[in-house]
């Protein structure tokens, strides 16, 4: 397996040389989506697992909407600094510890989900000892409470069947170095299309535009006269 992922990035290098982008980044996405039963419009890329949790909580509006984040001893432990951090600018964070037998419990969460619960982050898999989530029955709980359901799918995509849909999961990511035989430095990030309208896009840049390359300006040499100096046109769902 590790040929062809060579290759690949190979092949991507040389394009970059070439002075062109391969076309072929639309079409691994769809693969991905393909792969956890999700839509290609879907899937964005994103630098790490990490970053892409970092950015759910960042698009949610947290810190500044308050409430309860409730995770649980078997995530993955570099998610637990940034929950840290979201406890001391004002969340209320609730770390589920685990069962004699290894476990988080479904009524552990049942326990600890209140009304003002913004969101469950989990693990589908543990990267401690393989402990797997029933991820339909988190989510039929946090959405039950108005909350949404984050799952790091790392130890999964690609060894153990994930349908987002039918699994009810709001957002999921993982990076591409392990069972998608990947490289560090990638990996991919989910949002439920009909989600999205809720969140605040964490950043902003010219890519989230349809008009890039002629906007409407009023700010150079040969402009028209005009205010504001310069008008986007959005895309939408960015």
């Amino acid at each position: 397996m590790i040929a062809p992922a060579s290759q690949a990035v190979q092949d991507y290098a040389h394009g970059l040389s070439m002075g062109h982008a391969p076309a072929d980044s639309a079409a691994v996405r769809a693969k991905f989506a393909q792969l956890i039963n999700a839509e290609a419009d879907e899937i964005v890329y994103a630098p790490s697992t990490s970053l892409g949790e970092n950015l759910i909580t960042k698009a949610m509006d947290l810190p500044a909407r308050g409430g309860r984040i409730i995770t649980d001893a078997l995530h993955f432990i570099g998610s637990f600094y940034l929950y840290e951090q979201l406890g001391k600018q004002g969340m209320d964070v609730v770390v589920l510890p685990m069962q004699e037998d290894g476990s988080i419990s479904y009524e552990q969460y049942a326990a600890a989900i209140t009304d003002d619960t913004r969101l469950l982050a989990v693990s589908h898999i543990s990267w401690i000892n393989g402990f797997q989530h029933d991820l339909k029955a988190l989510a039929d709980l946090a959405h039950a409470h108005g909350a949404y359901l984050y799952a790091d799918i790392m130890q999964s995509a690609g060894n153990t069947p994930i349908d987002v849909k039918a699994m009810g999961i709001d957002f999921a990511c993982c990076g591409t170095y392990k069972w998608l035989m990947g490289d560090f430095g990638l990996a991919f990030l989910y949002a439920n299309k009909s989600r999205v309208p809720e969140l605040e896009s964490p950043w902003y840049g010219y890519l989230q535009t349809n008009n890039f390359v002629t906007p409407a300006t009023h700010l150079y040499p040969f402009d028209a006269p005009g205010s504001p100096a310069y008008t986007s046109a959005p895309r939408e769902g960015v």
